[in-house]
């Protein structure tokens, strides 16, 4: 009679189970890094426009908000309070067509800066926000190849470089860093 080496049913059950836990432990940490590595985005564009408005804080003494979608305009002639003229100005940094966030998702606010997630030290000069869901599909010139991957994405920097992110529609924040 001929002796036949393979495995039994519990060594298969057993690497199957091995297998099971180690899958438990990667996939989470993936996820994790998959979301962060999207944010990514946003974060590199908020830094661009961060840039610009310290740029122009140097030259006019002033700050100013930025309307949804504006970011890619030129620079205004004045500003009043934090409101530029004309009130479509922004600072030249335009996201183009992306993989994830469209200008729309973009803006500024100058004037009344205030936020939760800054509460010590509080909001330094303005905030940047990034709101996932006013993200525009491509189909349009100012586009976000896979908008819809990001919907529930929230983003926030203040001038210190200081970035909150929720991925849950802004129900919970976490420091990005």
């Amino acid at each position: 009679m001929l002796n036949k080496k393979a495995f039994t049913l519990i060594e298969a059950i057993i690497v199957v189970a091995i297998v099971s836990v180690l899958a438990s432990i990667a996939v989470p940490s993936y996820m994790q890094h998959v979301r962060r590595a999207t944010a990514a985005e946003a974060v590199a564009l908020m830094a661009m426009v961060r840039e610009g408005l310290r740029d122009y804080n140097i030259n006019n003494n002033t700050f100013f908000d930025i309307g949804s979608g504006n970011i890619p305009n030129g620079l205004p002639t004045s500003v009043a309070s934090g409101i530029p003229t004309p009130s479509t100005a922004g600072v030249n940094a335009d996201a183009g067509i992306s993989h994830y966030f469209s200008n729309a998702s973009y803006s500024v606010d100058a004037t009344s800066p205030t936020s939760t997630r800054f509460a010590n030290p509080s909001v330094v000069d303005f905030i940047i926000s990034v709101d996932g869901s006013a993200s525009v599909a491509c189909g349009s010139s100012n586009c976000a190849t896979s908008a819809a991957l990001v919907s529930d994405y929230r983003l926030e920097m203040d001038n210190t470089d200081r970035v909150f992110v929720s991925y849950d529609g802004g129900t919970n924040w976490t420091p990005y860093r």
